[in-house]
């Protein structure tokens, strides 16, 4: 685990990423991000291209192992 800044929210709810989060996650401008809390204690950000790229990997093992059992 990498901490990279400890921050505060601004009073318009906005929260800086730092220069070296966004340069080692390649985060540009405008990019988008999704916010979700698995539980009470946390609170997560990923972008969202890197999303799409693992359930698309998951999607095409998922068909794999489904046309596998077919074959049975």
């Amino acid at each position: 685990m990498k901490i990279y800044w400890i921050t505060k929210i601004g009073p318009k709810g906005q929260v800086v990423i730092p220069q070296e989060a966004r340069q080692d996650f390649n985060l540009k401008p405008w990019d988008k991000v999704i916010i979700f809390s698995p539980s009470q204690d946390w609170l997560v950000v990923l972008p969202v291209e890197e999303v799409k790229k693992h359930l698309k990997l998951f999607e095409n093992i998922f068909n794999s192992l489904e046309e596998g059992s077919d074959e049975k």
